[in-house]
């Protein structure tokens, strides 16, 4: 809702063409230009005020909004917690497929420095997380471990890459989640069409351990946060050889979402 959206506030809208500004949102200033240079001119100026209460107020909403970790089944966003607790402070950069693994990666894995976030993003691009955890591997070598976070649809898309990956004996450690499901198409199908399920759920069974095994990778499967945890542990200390560990869980929904055409702060729930 973008008469909502932009109540009570101003933009600087940046952009390269002249001709995107004042396209989709109204600003209150437009600098056509290219971004670097625009940004170096526009630091030049101190800020017209101090941020400090601006920065208690942020961290007043972290600690009212903080997720509740405190579960006792195994849930994607308790292993992502679980993986940014594991690597904080130490070399990893983590790459991801599309779906809801990714966006439970962006909530909830700390990203501490540049160029160690590697996602399709919003080009919605199935099977980009294994080619891109290898190419991301061969530039780090041994300084930096890689990380690679899939879904159990995007896998099935790319998932031959684990041969080069095992052949170059590249130690890039892939989390598979799998919930039988294309589980963005899912969650979308239920908010927008009554939860009619069209080629979505994926019961029919595969085996992703043996799968990984057949390249000659080490592989294990678990459904239960202590598995998850030892085998992460094990994975994690392996640093010469490529792992994979495959996460049962069942079907859920990532949240926040917002809802369609309606305020940033509308969000759809949940039953």
């Amino acid at each position: 809702n973008l008469d909502k959206y932009t109540e009570n506030t101003k933009f600087i809208h940046i952009d390269i063409d002249p001709a995107e500004i004042d396209k989709n949102v109204g600003n209150s200033l437009g600098l056509a230009g290219d971004m670097k240079t625009i940004l170096a001119l526009l630091m030049r100026h101190e800020p017209n005020s101090a941020l400090t209460d601006w920065w208690q107020q942020i961290e007043k909403w972290e600690d009212s909004y903080a997720y509740d970790y405190h579960q006792n089944r195994l849930t994607v966003p308790w292993a992502m917690h679980q993986v940014m607790q594991r690597t904080k402070g130490k070399p990893y950069a983590f790459v991801t497929d599309v779906g809801q693994h990714q966006m439970w990666a962006a909530l909830h894995l700390h990203i501490e420095e540049p160029r160690t976030w590697l996602t399709s993003g919003g080009l919605g691009t199935m099977g980009f997380g294994l080619p891109a955890a290898m190419g991301a591997q061969l530039y780090y070598g041994k300084d930096r471990r890689v990380i690679h976070v899939a879904g159990d649809g995007g896998i099935k898309m790319t998932g031959n890459e684990f041969y080069t990956i095992a052949r170059l004996n590249l130690p890039v450690v892939s989390l598979i989640v799998n919930n039988r499901s294309l589980g963005m198409i899912r969650q979308l199908q239920k908010v927008m069409y009554k939860e009619r399920y069209i080629a979505c759920e994926l019961d029919y069974p595969m085996d992703y351990v043996k799968y990984a095994e057949c390249f000659g990778i080490q592989a294990e499967s678990v459904s239960t946060q202590d598995e998850f945890a030892e085998a992460l542990k094990k994975a994690l200390e392996d640093r010469d050889h490529p792992r994979v560990i495959v996460l049962n869980v069942w079907r859920s929904f990532v949240e926040p979402m917002i809802k369609g055409g309606a305020r940033i702060d509308e969000f759809v729930e949940f039953k």
